[in-house]
């Protein structure tokens, strides 16, 4: 019975494909998970997404197998079919037994598979599942001898790790976060914003911008429209939204009565084909055209 012939370490090959994909997708995972605390459980930190107290102890045993044979049919060019037939048991011996040395290493011990963030929290299940057991036989022996029970072991509460996200945060919840600071205007709204957005090709393409005017959504826009917003006399801070970019704060004056026009531009692209290096898609210029008695600047 050959278990380990020469076609069926392309096999063993596929497997060690698989352990590595299976790697590098645990390595993807780590990178882009947003929020950690939604699938944590403090009693089965293996629960991620590749369950990795489950899958890794096979495949770590398929790619040590896989290795193993490689390496005494390329480069020792051993053949272990070339073993007497009466060797087979010990030969499924062998393989068994470097299956569950491998999977206990990887499985028991494999805390190097996991998140660095989750290993503290893998220690910390070990060694109250080790206080449980000392425990129980504790409790056992008391019960054969006739003496008190001892105490359960004390039972430290492990908190959640903190959600760290490594994407970048879109503007419009840095401007959410922020606009609950931000002071709130009353009275009455006898100034006005004008908004306008040409029809020029490539401007932002075709979907609509959000105008904030101090941190608050006031009017949406598209190609060749224009918004007219209610606000109070004074200084205001107007920015335009698309997706995930958004242009500079434009400070206008209005005074009572006013109006004060602005124009939403698409920055201007250099000669490498790129934006601006702050990464802004739109600006908002003063239309010197309209007819306008307030003043802004960027």
């Amino acid at each position: 019975m050959d278990f380990v012939s020469h076609q069926n370490s392309w096999g063993m090959s596929v497997f060690s494909l698989l352990f590595a994909l299976a790697l590098l997708g645990n390595a993807y995972w780590e990178r882009s998970s947003p929020d950690r605390n939604r699938w944590y459980d403090e009693n089965d930190p293996y629960n991620s997404l590749f369950t990795w107290g489950y899958l890794g102890p096979p495949l770590g045993g398929m790619f040590f197998l896989g290795a193993f044979t490689m390496l005494l049919e390329n480069v020792f060019q051993f053949k272990v079919k070339n073993l007497p037939v009466v060797h087979t048991p010990f030969k499924i011996i062998i393989v068994l037994s470097l299956f569950l040395v491998t999977a206990i290493l990887l499985g028991y011990r494999g805390q190097w598979l996991m998140p660095r963030w989750a290993r503290p929290l893998e220690k910390d299940r070990l060694a109250r599942v080790r206080a449980e057991r000392r425990y129980r036989l504790a409790k056992l022996w008391a019960r054969l001898t006739d003496r008190p029970a001892p105490p359960p072991p004390a039972i430290r509460d492990i908190p959640p790790p903190r959600s760290v996200s490594k994407t970048r945060r879109s503007p419009r919840k840095v401007e959410q976060q922020d606009r609950r600071a931000a002071p709130r205007r009353t009275g009455p709204r006898s100034a006005t914003i004008r908004i306008t957005r040409p029809r020029r090709f490539g401007n932002a393409m075709l979907r609509k911008c959000v105008i904030q005017v101090d941190g608050d959504d006031a009017a949406a826009i598209r190609l060749g429209g224009t918004a007219d917003i209610a606000v109070t006399a004074g200084y205001h801070s107007v920015r335009v939204l698309l997706d995930w970019t958004c242009s500079p704060c434009c400070e206008v004056d209005v005074p009572a009565g006013g109006t004060a026009t602005l124009m939403v531009m698409s920055t201007p692209v250099t000669a490498s084909g790129r934006h601006d290096p702050d990464g802004h898609y739109l600006e908002l210029h003063h239309d010197t055209t309209a007819p306008t008695h307030s003043k802004a600047h960027s």
